[in-house]
């Protein structure tokens, strides 16, 4: 049984035990020049900690030429076996983004995606589709194309839903559910951040429910009275400081 493949680079690892394991490195061709030698370096040394984290004690690690000679590679002084230590499973990763439009126009060009966020960011472009033409939806693929996955903009929902949290925040709870069970990401045109703007809706349904309430109720979800000219401020402050759960918690208590 054999196999042959395009290989970048081949590195042995060798164990205390006699077992060995073959990495290797493919170079990101789209983001990466070939001889990008931190890129190799992280990601070999990524290798070696998730390698040892199993519980296998190194005791070398090789580079194979492709002469068919090996040279000894010193990770452990390398800042990248640091960098490893600390973040052995990257969080961002390469991926391919595609804008597809009404009239049947398509592009995709390469971006960058935050696999425990689930953000989309640094989108390339790829080109421009005419002025009346409009983006029916946009993916994304962790995988070269193969598996392709929403992309919702968190703007386009702000603005859709001007005015409007409440449905505002049943649309970003979806995508928040999405992204649990179906693998759907977001993305942003300015600074957003799906955790972030599902707390600023929750804080404004909040504070709007309460102020209608008037000022018992006021007084009886803070715990003291108020002024009801200062109540919206003092509640913004208060919603503000506490943590997520907490806000999550009051929101789903108080409404």
């Amino acid at each position: 049984m054999y196999q042959l493949q395009n290989i970048d680079y081949l590195y042995r690892i060798s164990t205390m035990t006699g077992l060995s394991k073959l990495v290797t490195v493919q170079a990101d061709r789209d983001s990466h020049d070939l001889n990008d030698k931190h890129f190799v370096m992280l990601n070999l040394c990524r290798a070696i900690v998730n390698f040892a984290n199993e519980g296998h004690v190194i005791s070398a690690v090789y580079e194979l030429e492709p002469d068919g000679t090996s040279k000894r590679v010193a990770y452990r002084g390398l800042p990248e076996y640091q960098e490893a230590l600390k973040d052995p499973e990257p969080d961002v990763v390469v991926a391919k983004f595609a804008t597809n439009f009404s009239s049947g126009a398509s592009f995709t060009s390469n971006c960058r995606v935050n696999q425990k966020t689930r953000e989309v960011f640094d989108i390339e472009s790829a080109g421009s589709a005419s002025d009346d033409d409009d983006i029916s939806e946009s993916l994304v693929s962790l995988d070269g194309g193969e598996h392709w996955h929403q992309v919702h903009c968190i703007d386009d929902i702000l603005d859709e839903y001007d005015d409007d949290s409440d449905n505002a925040l049943d649309a970003l709870y979806s995508i928040q559910a999405h992204g649990d069970i179906d693998g759907d990401y977001w993305c942003t045109t300015t600074d957003k951040d799906l955790n972030r703007t599902i707390r600023e809706c929750r804080t404004e349904i909040l504070v709007d429910a309460l102020l209608a309430r008037g000022s018992e109720a006021v007084e009886e979800f803070l715990g003291y009275p108020v002024n009801m000219s200062e109540a919206e401020y003092v509640l913004e402050e208060y919603l503000n400081n506490l943590s997520d759960e907490d806000l999550a918690n009051a929101f789903f208590e108080t409404l």
